[in-house]
């Protein structure tokens, strides 16, 4: 089923078959794609010193695989939060095969969505979903 809204989705994975395969699906459910391997590729998250000075948010979901190169996706999500990320809290989530009962509390405290691995993609297009439903009709993104 394809969402009325189209989202811009940032997608950190650095297995790349893993990356391509999310890729594919989500795209299929109607959304952009930006895809990077390491969170510091990401250009939003380039200087880890600065607070965003961006207008509008870069994109409308985050979603981080935790275990990768450089940076772990949890430490991502915090980093976007101490650097006053403009996407709502509530469609960030992360993405891991484990993690520890201190990690799952931190992802319970930023208020950001978790999804164990494997898991099933209609789980994902539901929380996709949900996602959109959060986004005003009329909002605006940052230019890429």
């Amino acid at each position: 089923m394809l969402v009325s809204k189209k989202l811009r989705i940032i997608l950190l994975e650095d297995e790349k078959a893993i990356s391509e395969l999310l890729r594919k699906i989500i795209q299929g459910f109607g959304h952009e794609v930006l895809a990077f391997s390491v969170p510091t590729a990401c250009p939003f998250c380039k200087n880890h010193e600065s607070e965003c000075l961006q207008e509008y948010p870069c994109a409308d979901v985050v979603l981080s695989d935790n275990m990768m190169p450089n940076l772990k996706g949890i430490d991502y999500l915090k980093l976007l939060r101490t650097r006053n990320c403009k996407i709502i809290d509530e469609n960030q989530a992360l993405m891991s095969a484990a993690i520890s009962a201190e990690h799952q509390e931190d992802i319970r405290a930023l208020g950001c969505q978790f999804f164990q691995k494997p898991f099933m993609i209609n789980t994902l297009q539901s929380w996709l979903n949900e996602c959109a439903a959060r986004v005003s009709e009329d909002r605006l993104l940052a230019d890429l």
